[in-house]
């Protein structure tokens, strides 16, 4: 999956506390903000071993392989993992 196509919820709802407000609102049940991050958490964790997976086995360079390069790179960014905590 290419960058510009990786799906991640703060790109789709980058005002996602609304999203959580209407959410609380139409169900009646709070979301946990902990395990809302727990969950992007375990989606980075999750890419992460795909990616490192697909690049530790025998391999050539293929679009495919660039693109689990790419997004290895991608998901070891320390701005990316400073900004998940917020």
């Amino acid at each position: 999956m290419s960058r510009s196509r990786r799906w991640r919820f703060e790109h789709a709802a980058p005002d996602h506390a609304s999203i959580v407000e209407r959410y609380t609102q139409h169900t009646g049940a709070a979301v946990d903000a902990d395990a809302l991050r727990l969950y992007r958490l375990r989606w980075d964790l999750t890419e992460i071993a795909l990616y490192v997976a697909e690049l530790c086995r025998p391999h050539a360079d293929t679009a495919d392989t660039r693109e689990a390069w790419d997004g290895l790179q991608d998901y070891l960014d320390p701005a990316r993992w400073t900004t998940a905590r917020s």
